[in-house]
């Protein structure tokens, strides 16, 4: 079993302001399907984005860094065109482990009271849960983990990592060598 699952990274945290800029890119993609992904689940809508998206938001040492830090997405089934997606889900996103990326950056845009869950390796109980609330967040992806149901619709941008596994981002983040 894993020690932890997840780590914030408050120097990413979006106030308000920002969410309602990042949104409001997010709804362009939406509205002209620019980006949409049908590979992923159906209770899953994903629209591929590029860095641009954060300009004005962050400064440009941090987005260099999110893109140092996301580079090398793979040719896989889901049909990538980059490291970067808006995602947009609502209701229970069921039990499962990504099977390319080694960890993920999730930025929550409009969320609710939905949790993360973490399982065990034998997928049997939960042993961890993250409230995603408006914090960002560097997490886990290979091990089980679903997201409890909610009425609301959650939106998120996320940066996949493919070349760097947790343990190390986490190490990385705590000796200042990541986001400092």
């Amino acid at each position: 079993m894993h020690k932890e699952y997840f780590f914030h990274i408050p120097e990413l945290d979006l106030n308000k302001e920002q969410q309602s800029i990042l949104y409001k890119r997010f709804l362009v993609s939406k509205i002209t399907h620019k980006g949409y992904n049908k590979n992923t689940h159906s209770y899953l809508n994903t629209f591929h984005t590029n860095i641009n998206v954060f300009e004005g938001i962050y400064s440009n040492s941090i987005i260099k860094q999110i893109e140092n830090l996301c580079e090398g997405f793979p040719e896989d089934k889901f049909g990538r065109s980059s490291s970067y997606e808006f995602l947009m889900t609502k209701g229970k996103v069921e039990m499962h482990r990504d099977p390319v990326r080694l960890a993920v950056l999730t930025i929550p845009i409009k969320h609710d009271d939905s949790k993360l869950e973490f399982w065990n390796e034998q997928e049997t109980e939960i042993v961890s849960e993250l409230d995603y609330s408006d914090k960002t967040y560097i997490m886990r992806t290979r091990t089980p983990h679903s997201v409890s149901s909610s009425k609301k619709t959650r939106v998120f941008w996320q940066g996949s990592i493919f070349t760097r596994d947790f343990d190390q981002l986490q190490n990385d983040y705590r000796d200042g060598r990541l986001f400092k």
